[in-house]
């Protein structure tokens, strides 16, 4: 058996920091871990296990859901939290505002997916509250 090529991405969603805790070198088709945190070292079977949902990271969430968008569902569109999302989006109702958009003009928005999803103006700003309230609740509740 061998580390996994996903060893990085997995030892990341269990809390461990790149260049701190670890750090894994790739050589040809061998893959490597350097340990540098006290915890003792994750065996490649502890790490397979980890990548294929056998065992749990100690969140309790499965390594694919740690890989999912973090994301909030408003009126069926999956709009992505992320810092670099909620730019997007209020720049977008910057523009419309600029714009000056009636309320019965048709916008269309990207999900978290690439998935074009049109509204209207007025479904937009409504949708725009929404995501930021649920945006603002998230940040205070870290």
């Amino acid at each position: 058996m061998a580390y996994p090529t996903t060893t990085s991405s997995a030892l990341s969603a269990m809390g461990y920091i790149f260049d701190k805790d670890y750090v894994v070198k790739k050589r040809g088709e061998t893959i490597t871990l350097q340990w540098f945190h006290t915890d003792s070292k994750p065996s490649e079977q502890d790490i397979t296990d980890i990548v294929n949902d056998v065992t749990p990271l100690p969140s309790g969430k499965t390594y694919t859901q740690s890989q999912e968008l973090a994301h909030v569902e408003i009126d069926g569109i999956k709009m992505a939290t992320d810092l670099q999302s909620q730019a997007a989006f209020s720049n977008m109702m910057i523009l419309l505002n600029e714009a000056g958009m009636a309320d019965g003009d048709m916008v269309a928005i990207k999900d978290c997916f690439g998935v074009s999803h049109p509204l209207t103006v007025s479904q937009f700003r409504a949708n725009a509250v929404s995501y930021g309230l649920f945006c603002y609740q998230a940040f205070h509740a870290e």
